[in-house]
């Protein structure tokens, strides 16, 4: 099963998007929190629906720290073999906001 727990950064700000019958959802990038000073691929998409749409627009924005729990799903896209591009994303079943203080 492809579940799992993270620590994120959220990097923009949460937008709400409607789809047909009025179904929301947010979907962000977001990153690992890294004391590194290399730039390293961990910049990914996660998707919320349901519940937790409304409150996190609320109450999360730019640069808050959470712990997510939910479905890892590995995207890819290829041109002929020659560039292969993966994506990741993280459907969401649980939020819960953290603190991380890096020195």
């Amino acid at each position: 099963m492809n579940y799992g727990s993270f620590i994120i950064k959220l990097v923009e700000e949460p937008k709400q998007v409607f789809v047909i019958n009025n179904i929301s959802f947010v979907e962000i990038r977001v990153k690992f929190p890294q004391r590194r000073k290399k730039k390293i691929g961990s910049v990914f998409r996660i998707l919320v629906w349901g519940d937790f749409v409304d409150e996190f627009i609320q109450y999360y924005q730019t640069n808050d720290f959470l712990i997510i729990e939910g479905h890892i799903h590995i995207l890819v896209d290829s041109n002929l073999y020659k560039n292969i591009e993966r994506q990741v994303i993280i459907s969401v079943r649980r939020i819960y906001p953290f603190c991380l203080k890096i020195i």
